[in-house]
Order: structure tokens, then sequence, then C-alpha cells
């Protein structure tokens, strides 16, 4: 679909294809395995909240929206402005690129009541982990599915769980967390 895709009146270069196609494995693999992660090592650092996870009173589908919030996979993304504009009081030229901080939205003091707190059960979460408008991800609804199924699993099967290491971090500028953590379920 990529390949034949269309922007305006031409196909995609190779290298938007090239470029597309690896935004689509990043978000398809690295984001999910990395709220996975982050998923496990902050509910072993808030025992209480794994807790009222496992009791059901916190619904996996919150928690999932704020593990994807306190996680924030992607720390930033940017765009290139298609016409002259004013964000925020300043200037944007046609051409310039714009960044989002993905990592600074979700941790707005004016849209989340106290954004450092970890809390699964903060509804609403307008958290802006997949993008929003027309570059929101493709792959949101799947990520979010995976991560309510580890979820899941975890508390049907797992009463606590464990660090036992040090988490190893993914060394990027544009992902934010850990490729590994050793743990332990019990």
């Amino acid at each position: 679909m990529i390949a034949t895709a269309e922007a305006g009146d031409r196909l995609l270069t190779l290298e938007e294809v090239a470029l597309n196609c690896y935004s689509l494995v990043l978000g398809g693999d690295e984001s999910s395995r990395v709220s996975a992660i982050c998923a496990v090592k902050t509910f072993a650092e808030h025992p209480a909240q794994w807790r009222a996870l496992r009791e059901g009173t916190v619904a996996i589908d919150t928690a999932a929206e704020e593990v994807l919030r306190w996680a924030t996979p992607a720390m930033h993304f940017a765009r290139t402005a298609t016409r002259d504009m004013e964000i925020g009081g300043r200037r944007v030229r046609a051409g310039d690129i714009v960044t989002l901080w993905n990592t600074s939205a979700n941790n707005d003091e004016e849209v989340f009541d106290q954004p450092r707190r970890f809390d699964p059960a903060r509804s609403p979460n307008k958290h802006l982990s997949f993008g929003h408008g027309p570059h929101f991800c493709v792959g949101a609804f799947l990520g979010r599915a995976e991560l309510r199924a580890l979820l899941s699993a975890l508390t049907e099967s797992v009463t606590e769980i464990g660090v036992c290491g040090e988490p190893t971090p993914i060394y990027s500028n544009f992902l934010n967390g850990y490729a590994s953590l050793p743990v332990s379920f019990r």
C-alpha cells in the first residue's frame, strides 16, 4: 500500500516509502515493547497501584492509557510546516521544521493534575503518545490492545512484580525507555 501511495499527484519517492516503512516498524515494534517494559517497571515501583489493578479497583483500559502517558515511548515528532502560521506567539514559515515534544505534552500541568504522579485510574487521559489529528498513529488500536492484553494476563497470574537488576536504557534521541528489564514475577 505504501509503495503505491500517492502524495498529491505523484507516487511517493523511494526514500519516502523507506521512511514510512521504518516508522511503521518502529511504531509497531519498539513502541509496544517499550510500553510493556515501562508497564512492568512502573507497577513494580507502585505495588499499591498494582494491587488496585489486580483487585479490579482500577480498570485495565484506564491503566493502559496511563501507562502510555507515563511511558511516552516516542519523545517527539517533527513535521514540516506547509504554510506560514503562528504557533504560541511564534512565527512559523512554510518549510520550517516544527517539533511536538510528546514527553512535555504528556506532563503538561495545565492538562494533567499532578502529571508526575502515576495514576492508573486517571480519567480523562488525553495523552499524546499516539499523536493527534492527521498524524495519529495508525497502529494505536493494536498498541492499546497489546498493552491491555499484557496487563490482563499479568493481573490473572502475577501477585507481585519485582525488579531484580538494572534496566538497560534505550540509547536514542527519539525513543524513551528501556531495552530490557530483569524482573521476577510471583
